[in-house]
């Protein structure tokens, strides 16, 4: 009797597990410089235009990052870190369960130097 029963539950659930589908999108991609050479620790943002929900994440070691489970909708991906040019990539459309690979080129930028005074020098 537990033997049909459990055959019964698994003949009606299985077909039903197997139509269930992630709505939500992935953003991906690498972070490459002007060289081609893999760029580590980057910093990326990823808005939703229309809301401005921000979801951060950082590239890996191997110049490679991931945005998972965000909604359907258009977004902007912004890619930053210290002696690059910032990379922005507008009217990204991510529909239900799509993956979407966006790779960012950064270019060296400007050679800044910032000095910061915390408290007055002794007289």
């Amino acid at each position: 009797m537990k033997r049909s029963i459990v055959a019964v539950l698994s003949f009606l659930l299985v077909p039903a597990a197997l139509f269930c589908q992630e709505f939500r999108g992935t953003l991906s991609g690498s972070v490459t410089d002007s060289t081609g050479a893999v760029v580590a620790g980057a910093k990326i943002t990823v808005t939703e235009t229309q809301t401005g929900t921000k979801v951060d994440t950082q590239s890996d070691n191997s110049g490679q990052y991931t945005a998972p489970f965000l909604l359907p909708g258009d977004y902007q991906i912004s890619v930053k870190l210290q002696g690059f040019k910032e990379f922005i990539r507008k009217g990204v459309h991510l529909g239900a369960g799509d993956k979407v690979a966006v790779d960012a080129k950064l270019d060296v930028g400007d050679a800044t130097q910032t000095v910061e005074v915390t408290a007055d020098a002794p007289m």
